[in-house]
């Protein structure tokens, strides 16, 4: 394909990842509405219909939070998937390898260890 073409286009990979950073931020605002906004109000409703309350709470999540935790599901899996050969897993890599002998199958071959960290444990 023509480079010039693509010239100020992102590529697949950046569009996966905009819409896997979209998906989690849409995630984490609606955990937080929940959690700060939703969730205390529902002390207040009536305890003889709470079922029926939450029966629709539930439903109504389920059409906001489904989607959007299928495509960041999905758009996750693309992304580790396109990463190349040997590029570490870094977030998981750097939580792991914190411990010796964790994270050691995450390093990329000859990659040297981090001797700060190595005596931790």
């Amino acid at each position: 394909m023509d480079e010039r073409k693509n010239r100020g286009r992102p590529d697949t990979t950046s569009l996966v990842l905009i819409a896997n950073l979209a998906a989690t931020a849409v995630m984490v605002g609606v955990i937080w509405y929940v959690q700060i906004v939703h969730y205390p109000l529902m002390a207040g409703w009536p305890h003889e219909d709470f079922g029926v309350w939450e029966a629709r709470h539930r439903e109504r999540t389920a059409l906001v939070v489904i989607p959007t935790m299928l495509l960041e599901g999905v758009t996750a899996a693309a992304l580790l998937g396109s990463r190349q050969a040997g590029a570490p897993l870094d977030a998981l890599g750097g939580c792991l390898s914190a411990r010796p002998g964790l994270g050691e199958h995450l390093r990329p071959a000859g990659a040297l260890p981090r001797p700060a960290l190595d005596g931790l444990g």
